[in-house]
């Protein structure tokens, strides 16, 4: 699709054509998957965060760039997203340069990113890292938020770089008057999330009242010599307009070693604590293999077991399955 948007651009002229051939991507992720808890055992098929987007930018001035992007959510396995058949997921537009770059839309925070490619379980249901961090007010620090205005610096010695989002609430307030940005998420990072240019990635970041709550995450992953990545994990959170809240913190690693140019196997466990006598703790553990049949189409299988213990109640939920992923 890629190739017929850009051949369809190549009649244009020169000038048109370099600012009007937008690339077409998405990923198509679908696995059959059993899931047991303490109730019942479920088959089913399952769309683990399945896209498809749009992408691109056009030269304003010499200096100056325009970029945009929209990306949706389809769901493979009913065509249904909660009642939508296509749902936002990262959708902007803004300007870059010399300067950096800055965008407005609905798009996934600074410490959301901030984790870079920790997670090797991502969108799948039980093993993902979204599911065994607790809940502070109403953030897990797993946000997309929208009527953001995010800054991005450029590059500081090749490998460092700074994010700044503002998230204004736009609420009515009783004085007639709203914050500048009642919520701000910053993150510093270094490195490279994918471990090519660079060996390790390492990112520190901060959310100030986003959802209600104000969280400090550190992630870093390091590749060493004998093709394995290990990945650490921690985040602590407090809800922001309470004195004193109670913590919740969560730490975590993982780790994948790759066989051959084919097989990869991985290994990722969690754990999730809120800081009282009687508050939730939350345990997950999962490992899994990829098997890549090309450089963007893989099939995997995957086990995940997520434990939880809230005073004297306790509940487990594990998930089994295969699937196939395309990006495209």
């Amino acid at each position: 699709m890629k190739k017929v948007l850009l051949t369809g651009a190549i009649a244009l002229p020169a000038s048109v054509a370099a600012q009007a051939a937008p690339t077409l991507y998405g990923k198509a992720n679908v696995s059959y998957q059993k899931t047991t808890d303490d109730n019942q055992d479920q088959w089913e098929p399952n769309s683990n965060s399945s896209r498809l987007g749009v992408k691109g930018d056009a030269e304003v001035t010499d200096d100056l760039t325009a970029v945009y992007k929209a990306e949706f959510e389809i769901s493979i396995d009913d065509g249904d997203k909660k009642g939508q058949t296509f749902a936002q997921r990262n959708i902007y537009a803004g300007v870059k340069g010399n300067f950096g770059q800055v965008v407005a839309g609905k798009f996934d925070t600074p410490l959301k990113k901030a984790r870079g490619n920790f997670d090797q379980f991502n969108s799948l249901s039980v093993s993902a890292v979204k599911h065994v961090l607790l809940k502070t007010g109403e953030s897990k620090g797993e946000n997309r938020m929208g009527n953001q205005i995010m800054y991005t610096s450029p590059k500081i010695a090749g490998i460092a770089q700074f994010n700044a989002s503002l998230i204004p609430g736009e609420e009515a307030r009783t004085d007639g008057k709203d914050g500048f940005a009642d919520g701000k998420s910053f993150s510093v990072t270094a490195g490279d999330k994918y471990l090519k240019k660079n060996k390790y990635f390492a990112a520190v970041a901060v959310d100030d009242n986003v959802k209600g709550a104000d969280l400090v995450r550190f992630a870093a992953q390091t590749k060493l010599p004998s093709n394995t990545k290990l990945g650490v994990l921690y985040q602590t959170a407090k809800a922001s307009d309470v004195n004193d809240a109670v913590s919740m913190d969560s730490v975590g690693v993982s780790v994948t070693q790759a066989i051959n140019s084919n097989v990869v196997l991985k290994a990722q466990y969690m754990q999730s604590e809120a800081d009282t006598d009687n508050g939730q703790e939350n345990t997950q553990f999962s490992v899994g293999t990829d098997y890549k049949l090309n450089k963007k189409t893989k099939l995997f299988g995957y086990y995940g077991r997520l434990e939880t213990e809230k005073a004297a109640t306790k509940a487990k939920e594990s998930t089994i399955g295969t699937g196939l992923e395309v990006k495209f």
